[in-house]
């Protein structure tokens, strides 16, 4: 006996909805590998971004020279740091030199070719004619008018006066070529009468017999 079927039932729906999708409006579950080119772009966006990280970080170095290599070029000059600092003690040296005020040039020079008084003080008859031809021979000029006796009378040491500072230099050079007498500033002596011709004079004493 045939089932009984309600009055309005109609066949077409009788069949599952699953059974009734076919073609191209039918599901069809998703494959592992699709999800590949999105994960092979997420590696291609990081690799990028850690050779640009790598790039920058070696353009900041300020020293691009590796320290062995470095090393290996101390070593193989090895005056170098001896060099730099013989260099450096040299610089400090000429420096400290520097520091030391020099003798101005006229207070050191001798001027053989200055005038000057030579004066007899003595007794002794051409005492002054004698040491003229004495200190020429040294390469001094003694005028034959600047020599003769000397107001002052009888001294025992002879006098060699100089006035200015600029003149001691080639007082004492006198002294040394007479090999005798001493070496006197006094600009009041040389104010004399008989002293008068340059900022040096020599008074003979008995010391120059």
């Amino acid at each position: 006996m045939s089932a009984t079927r309600p009055p309005a039932f109609d066949d077409r729906f009788s069949t599952p909805i699953e059974a009734s999708r076919r073609g191209a409006h039918r599901a069809r579950p998703k494959p592992a590998s699709a999800g590949l080119p999105v994960a092979a772009g997420v590696a291609v966006v990081v690799l990028v971004l850690g050779g640009g990280y790598v790039m920058l970080k070696g353009d900041g170095s300020t020293d691009s020279t590796p320290k062995n290599l470095a090393a290996e070029s101390a070593d193989a000059d090895p005056q170098a740091t001896t060099g730099a600092k013989a260099t450096s003690a040299a610089e400090a040296t000429k420096a400290a030199a520097g520091s030391t005020p020099t003798p101005t040039k006229a207070a050191s020079t001798v001027n053989r070719d200055i005038r000057f008084k030579l004066l007899n003080s003595t007794s002794i008859q051409g005492l002054a004619k004698r040491i003229k031809t004495d200190l020429e021979g040294d390469g001094w000029t003694v005028k034959t008018e600047d020599t003769g006796n000397s107001l002052n009378r009888n001294l025992s040491v002879t006098k060699i006066y100089f006035g200015k500072a600029s003149t001691k230099a080639t007082a004492v050079a006198l002294k040394k070529d007479l090999g005798f007498g001493t070496v006197v500033r006094d600009a009041s002596a040389l104010t004399a009468s008989d002293l008068t011709t340059s900022d040096l004079a020599v008074v003979l004493g008995t010391d120059a017999q």
